[in-house]
């Protein structure tokens, strides 16, 4: 029986004299025999020439967010019919908010929760769900989830007034950690130089941005023009820019002629999605 082993082994050492191994335990095949007549060689075929392109840039963006969406539906109906890729805040709570968050959507149109929040005065416009400074973590959970219902399938949430709750880094604080845990992002709307908005959106891993420009405080047309060439000139500058406006006729009738205008001045118009960070 030992005399088979030490033959079987001996048999094994040979093959692996003869054969090698190779790389990850392949085993290097052996040089084939040459033909005694060797065909003549067929010559290669000449390859393509495969042209490099370089792409174009994409050149500066723009996001236009438009508040205070939910009221009526005619407002969506207008907003729609510019045929712009543009981003709608709804409030929650209101008699549309549901059916005007699902028609944007219809219409490629980008959709967030106009959450309201605390302003240093005047709450009369305030509204119903909003955040106020003091409240728990627990009522700020429950009272986002409460607007969230009302505004379907929002992609991020930005602030409807809040120029005292946007400056309190405990409520801030609250809110994005809700944010985080629902995947969402933050547009600070910029209503307070105080806000600590992107600082608590940093600071609990949330997406986040702020808006460059107001495009109606003014209701004079010519001045929403003024506002919409400053929106162009910083995302020139820094190469993104995010405008906030307001449903109302004369920002409607601005942004017919400033769209086009954009477009023409090479000036992307994008959902503000992409432009968190």
């Amino acid at each position: 029986m030992r005399k088979k082993l030490a033959i079987s082994a001996a048999a094994v050492l040979f093959a692996f004299a003869v054969t090698g191994l190779h790389g990850c335990g392949k085993a290097e095949k052996p040089p084939e025999a040459k033909p005694r007549t060797q065909a003549a060689a067929v010559p290669a075929r000449p390859r393509a020439r495969v042209l490099s392109v370089r792409p174009k840039p994409a050149g500066p963006a723009v996001a236009l967010v438009i508040d205070d969406i939910g009221e009526d539906m005619a407002s969506l109906e207008s907003l729609a019919a510019l045929k712009a890729r543009l981003t709608v805040a709804v409030l929650p709570g209101r008699r549309h908010s549901a059916d005007t968050a699902r028609a944007a959507r219809r219409a490629g149109i980008e959709v967030i929760l106009h959450l309201p929040m605390q302003p240093k005065e005047d709450v009369a416009g305030l509204g119903q769900g909003a955040l106020t400074t003091g409240m728990t973590p627990e009522a700020v959970e429950q009272t986002l989830a409460d607007d969230l219902e009302s505004v379907p399938r929002a992609a991020g949430v930005n602030n409807h007034m809040g120029s005292l709750y946007t400056a309190d880094s405990d409520g801030m604080h609250a809110l994005m950690s809700c944010l985080k845990g629902r995947g969402l992002f933050f547009v600070d709307s910029r209503t307070s130089p105080d806000s600590v908005a992107t600082d608590e959106a940093e600071a609990t891993g949330v997406k986040s941005a702020s808006r460059d420009v107001f495009l109606d405080n003014s209701p004079d047309p010519a001045d929403i023009q003024v506002q919409i060439d400053k929106l162009a000139e910083i995302a020139k500058r820094h190469g993104s820019a995010i405008g906030i406006g307001h449903p109302r006729p004369a920002t409607l009738a601005a942004l017919k002629t400033g769209i086009p205008r954009l477009e023409r001045e090479g000036i992307r118009l994008v959902p503000v999605s992409t432009l968190v960070r």
